[in-house]
């Protein structure tokens, strides 16, 4: 069971990533740093993901581009 203050550590965001955040900044600017790198994160998974889910680009989308 989960004690004090440590009980949303679960769901919550985790102690490399807090330290990850922490090493892009300048004294005083922990908090949006710690923003950027979790935007950064969530960007990079939702391309993955759509990437991943899109057909491959291929000669039979190019219909009527045909070089003469």
């Amino acid at each position: 069971m989960p004690s004090g203050n440590n009980a949303w550590a679960p769901d919550g965001p985790s102690a490399r990533d807090r330290h990850q955040a922490t090493l892009r900044t300048e004294a005083g600017e922990l908090e949006d740093a710690f923003l950027r790198c979790n935007c950064d994160r969530i960007l990079e998974s939702s391309l993955h993901y759509v990437l991943s889910t899109q057909p491959p680009a291929g000669p039979s989308l190019s219909h009527g581009a045909e070089m003469s």
